[in-house]
């Protein structure tokens, strides 16, 4: 009588192989959620960074409004991201889970001024301390004036 099925031989070397392979590609996984998270807060405040100027160009000088915040011309939503009207004319911070600031966007009417900053020490583990250290040169502070 033949048994079509497999040998305990067969079965061993097929996990042996998952095994290996989890191995290898499991790695290349693991970080991907911090470099992703890194990723978004320095494409944001870029974004922030090259569309402000212009935006309140438009909002003061255009429309004519002498008086304005910094949310007048800019949103920004999303976990993390906070707006601080106290401060100067408008400041968004976006923070870590630990609630510290990792970078902002500050709007000062008088002078018509508008930094960026992004602290890459700020953020959550080495990991991604090290990915924005990658990504950006140290200290990142920028100032426009218009």
């Amino acid at each position: 009588m033949i048994h079509k099925a497999f040998t305990l031989i067969e079965l061993i070397f097929a996990i042996v192989i998952i095994g290996v392979l989890s191995a290898v590609s499991v790695p290349k996984f693991i970080g991907l959620n911090d470099k992703a998270n890194v990723s978004t807060v320095i494409k944001m405040v870029r974004d922030v960074e090259s569309s402000a100027v212009s935006s309140a160009v438009n909002y003061i000088d255009i429309n004519g409004f002498t008086s304005s915040e910094l949310s007048d011309f800019i949103e920004l939503s999303g976990n993390n991201i906070s707006y601080d009207s106290s401060s100067n004319d408008g400041t968004y911070n976006i923070k870590n889970d630990s609630n510290e600031v990792i970078a902002y966007v500050t709007f000062k009417n008088d002078d018509r001024n508008i930094t960026v900053s992004i602290d890459c020490s700020k953020f959550g583990n080495s990991q991604q301390v090290s990915t924005c250290n990658e990504k950006i040169d140290q200290p990142y502070i920028k100032s426009y004036i218009f």
